[in-house]
């Protein structure tokens, strides 16, 4: 399968060039003063058909986060099947939830958070599954694999504002069974960064490779059946404009996760019929790339490799060669430094100025730490919390 170059900055390979940048920029100011809120969402309902606005994708978004506290404390594993939480005496779903939580951040418009249930009641939901008999999958005469469609509604009805600013919305018992189905896997991702997206494809995009370690390849006719678009961008090329170059903007711009891509081109004599010059395009293979420009302290210290990668050569070597840090000692308090960068504090002026009573200390390290801590708590109203610190104005 011939592959054809996409986008710049990435390394090149040959035939091969990735959209994108480097996924561990380093120094790491300006990192974003968000904490996450990490939901686990079943791979069949990430993957599942439907064509919704942002809005009604919120909405998706809170109802898994609901979904999840059902199966709290459980430990997810390939093959394993959480199965159906019923609620209802049918096994429906009904949840209240606050209007504000539904629309993203700072947007206080009603209209759109009623527009999106009343979406989300008329627009069918699609699961495709092969189609299988006597435990075998199902081929046509040409050797094409065979696929079932179930469908149903998402919610079966509401009510807004039975309470003032709540809606009580009754999700179908299968779309509810959907979200907690994790016999084909799961994806884990950040709520709060979800909620800040405000384009569909950037959404769907977001799950699929949120905290994915390997590429993933999809032909470019799954993800058309994936987002409903079978008719819409007739021409392969403006597909991907229109959806996998505008969802790779918006991640890059605000999400912790994001991606590289490249298209790859159909060798079949029968697919490039017609055709001159270029190949058709029959799929694309996505590389995850972590932002860290767009994490949180916590996220970041558990992406980095080496402390290097977050502190900066000048930095790290005078950590190591003046005061005394191991690399290990580096790694361990790496969450301290990482606040004092993201707090906007000058961390190597800093340590020129207490290197005098640092270095006749027993312990420099443990006198530098001390030192940033006490400055972050003094100057910055910085305060330390359960698993790490917390800056004014977070939670």
């Amino acid at each position: 399968m011939s592959q054809e170059k996409t986008g710049s900055g990435g390394p090149a390979k040959p035939r091969t060039k990735r959209s994108g940048g480097s996924s561990l920029p380093a120094p790491a100011e300006g990192l974003n003063v968000v904490k996450p809120r990490e939901v686990v969402e079943s791979y069949i309902f990430s993957t599942s058909r439907r064509n919704l606005s942002i809005y009604s994708e919120r909405l998706l978004f809170r109802l898994v986060e609901i979904a999840q506290r059902q199966v709290q404390g459980l430990r997810f594993r390939d093959g394993y099947d959480i199965g159906q939480v019923s609620i209802g005496p049918l096994g429906d779903a009904e949840v209240e939830i606050p209007i504000r939580n539904l629309l993203g951040p700072g947007n206080t418009n009603y209209v759109q958070a009623r527009n999106a249930i009343m979406e989300l009641m008329s627009r069918p939901y699609f699961v495709e599954t092969p189609k299988m008999k006597n435990g075998q999958p199902v081929y046509d005469e040409d050797g094409e694999l065979q696929f079932e469609f179930i469908g149903h509604q998402i919610l079966n009805d509401c009510q807004v504002n039975v309470k003032p600013g709540v809606a009580v919305v009754n999700v179908n018992a299968n779309t509810w069974r959907e979200i907690l189905n994790f016999s084909k896997g799961f994806r884990r991702f950040d709520l709060t960064a979800a909620m800040m997206l405000s384009k569909t494809c950037s959404a769907r995009m977001f799950r699929l490779v949120s905290n994915q370690s390997s590429p993933v390849t999809y032909s470019i006719a799954d993800l058309r059946r994936m987002w409903g678009m079978e008719d819409l961008y007739k021409k392969t090329s403006d597909f991907i404009k229109r959806t996998i170059v505008e969802a790779k903007e918006e991640l890059d711009e605000k999400a912790p996760w994001s991606f590289d891509y490249v298209t790859n081109c159909s060798a079949s004599d029968e697919a490039n019929k017609g055709r001159r010059g270029r190949k058709e395009i029959t799929s694309v293979t996505f590389f995850p790339v972590r932002r860290v420009v767009n994490m949180t302290v916590g996220q970041v210290v558990g992406a980095v490799d080496s402390p290097l990668m977050v502190l900066g050569r000048e930095l790290y070597d005078l950590l190591l060669n003046k005061f005394e840090f191991t690399v290990q000692g580096l790694r361990n308090n790496l969450m301290v430094f990482v606040t004092a960068k993201k707090a906007g504090m000058d961390v190597q002026a800093f340590l020129y100025d207490v290197a005098p009573k640092a270095l006749r200390a027993t312990n420099p390290p443990g006198y530098v730490i001390g030192s940033i801590e006490r400055k972050l708590k003094e100057e910055f109203g910085v305060r330390k919390v359960a698993g790490g610190f917390a800056l004014p104005g977070e939670e």
